[in-house]
């Protein structure tokens, strides 16, 4: 009886060990897969157009470019960083100018907060909401990339400066002031809530941001773009 139990033992024994063996070392470690996005987009890739007001022109082109100053003698130009921050830069102009570039934003009833930080010593930088009030897709009218003037379509309001390299507005405050259309002044609340004739909730916006002289030189390096 002992015999015979034994031997079903070792057979038993062997056919587990057929089927399942013995766990072995751990074999290397496999090519690591690709890494996710980090979740933050650079300033560079929320561009839509970059712009420069000559003095005597306002121009945009999908990628930085450089333009002469109107009285002659002066430069404005933008550049992308490595780390996808951006430069803007006007050197010895003679008269107003303008450098910096606008992005798409959605609906104004789907803004809610601007952040923007900037590098040390670049105050002030200036921000436009612009309308796209006649529902055509576009901001404003343009031949050849070149702004026509009087501006007959579409509106912009202006908003503050930024303060300590950084520039923050939200629903309550600061105000915006001299909206093209009328010259008032508005919260970003009470554009949303329509207190702007031709102006919605689902108006179109973009946001411009840049630097403005006149003369002067100025730079402002852009590090950080946040819209809510």
């Amino acid at each position: 009886m002992n015999k015979r139990y034994n031997n079903l033992f070792v057979i038993f024994f062997l056919v587990v060990l057929s089927l399942f063996g013995c766990k072995g070392d751990q074999g290397p470690a496999g090519p690591a897969g690709p890494q996710g996005p980090s979740g933050v987009a650079t300033v560079a890739s929320q561009v839509d157009y970059f712009t420069i007001n000559t003095g005597a022109q306002f121009i945009r082109s999908l990628g930085t470019f450089t333009a002469p100053t109107v009285p002659a003698g002066g430069t404005v130009m933008q550049t992308i960083n490595a780390d996808g921050s951006v430069t803007l830069a006007i050197s010895n102009s003679l008269g107003y100018a303008d450098c910096g570039f606008y992005s798409f934003v959605g609906m104004l009833g789907d803004l809610n907060s601007i952040k923007i930080t900037t590098a040390a010593g670049s105050d002030p930088i200036s921000l436009n909401l612009w309308f796209d009030t006649n529902n055509d897709t576009e901001f404003f009218s343009w031949t050849n990339d070149v702004l026509n003037i009087p501006i007959s379509s579409d509106d912009y309001i202006d908003g503050p400066l930024s303060i300590n390299d950084v520039y923050s507005i939200n629903t309550g405050t600061p105000q915006f002031t001299s909206l093209h259309s009328n010259g008032k002044s508005y919260t970003l609340a009470q554009l949303i809530e329509g207190l702007a004739s031709g102006i919605t909730v689902t108006t179109r916006i973009a946001i411009w941001v840049g630097i403005e002289v006149n003369p002067g030189n100025k730079t402002a390096t852009i590090t950080s773009l946040t819209i809510n």
